[in-house]
């Protein structure tokens, strides 16, 4: 089994969009106060146009199994590098996960921030979700900020 990346395209659009409603449906249960309208996180358009952005997909025996994006954002004033690349929309299908499928997407959109000048990728997991953690975490990512919360 040899898993590939490449540039997503807008020809993968119906199969990301798929993954997409996935992702939510997955983290639902996490979102505390949520609205149960339909909503996106990500406009996937905008993300494969912009040039500050590289969206990949990965495939196994040419079917999109995974995905995730990097996008170049501003850091705080007091980090050394004034950018690093944000991580998103990683998802793996459910009967390719463990399989090293988001690992390769990871690897894959760090050589492309790193070609950007960034030298950092960062992302956000909610707390509870501990398979993502895990995953994070065996892909190198360290915890360093927790978000809280408190309903008033």
């Amino acid at each position: 089994m040899s898993i590939s990346c490449r540039p997503a395209t807008p020809r993968d659009l119906p199969v990301l969009n798929r993954f997409q409603r996935d992702i939510i449906r997955t983290e639902a249960p996490y979102i505390k106060g949520r609205k149960h309208d339909d909503y996106s996180y990500y406009d996937l358009g905008a993300l494969l146009e912009s040039p500050h952005a590289e969206m990949v997909v990965a495939e196994i025996d040419n079917t999109v199994v995974g995905s995730g994006y990097v996008q170049q954002r501003a850091s705080r004033h007091y980090y050394r590098n004034p950018h690093h690349g944000y991580v998103g929309f990683m998802y793996t299908l459910p009967a390719y996960r463990g399989r090293g499928v988001a690992r390769a997407v990871l690897a894959s959109l760090g050589r492309w921030a790193k070609e950007h000048g960034m030298d950092e990728l960062r992302l956000e997991v909610f707390s509870e979700n501990n398979t993502a953690i895990s995953a994070y975490a065996a892909a190198g990512f360290e915890a360093t900020m927790l978000t809280m919360r408190r309903a008033i």
